[in-house]
């Protein structure tokens, strides 16, 4: 859109391929009822993301920095503060410092990263060429800190996975994939 009247809305991304001009919405949905908890569409004059405060902090590849985003998360997950509720976050949102600030509001965690955010202990990231290889499929590496009780875990599968979590225990479990027409596909026994 390049509408003169929605000019606050609209929102540039120079990293899109088409579509250079979007508006840009946020939402908190409940993953039982599909409810929408709360909404909040981007305005360049709201305080929470004045374009003069993108460059406070290292810029993520859409322009905002860590410091703005993780002050957009807290406000969005506002309504669930001190209820033990998961958010799940794709991996735009997930960071470790988001997930240390959510828990001091009582709000747990979880989803994929990005590995160019902050924070990530470098033990568990996996490279690209190490997924190439047939020998690295299923290979897991975890990391745990025992202060923030955060949980971050690099995992092939094709290509790499990494993933933070709060709301979830570093004991470990195994899963057994099962062969045949049974319709549960996955188990996860205690170890």
């Amino acid at each position: 859109c390049r509408s003169s009247f929605a000019r606050h809305l609209i929102v540039f991304n120079p990293m899109k391929n088409c579509g250079k001009f979007h508006f840009r919405f946020y939402l908190l949905c409940c993953s039982e009822t599909y409810v929408c908890v709360k909404i909040r569409i981007h305005v360049k004059t709201d305080e929470m993301v004045e374009e003069d405060q993108y460059m406070a902090d290292e810029p993520t590849r859409d322009g905002l920095s860590t410091k703005v985003l993780n002050q957009l998360i807290l406000d969005m997950a506002r309504p669930l503060y001190h209820k033990g509720i998961t958010l799940n976050f794709n991996n735009y949102y997930a960071s470790p410092s988001a997930a240390i600030e959510l828990l001091k509001f009582g709000v747990f965690c979880r989803g994929t990263l990005r590995r160019n955010k902050k924070l990530i202990p470098p033990f568990i990231l996996f490279s690209k060429s190490e997924a190439r290889h047939k020998e690295s499929r299923g290979k897991v590496k975890i990391a745990v800190n025992k202060k923030f009780g955060l949980v971050a875990a690099g995992w092939v599968d094709g290509n790499p996975v990494h993933l933070i979590s709060s709301a979830d225990t570093h004991a470990l479990t195994t899963v057994q994939r099962r062969v045949g027409g049974d319709k549960s596909a996955f188990t996860a026994p205690e170890s």
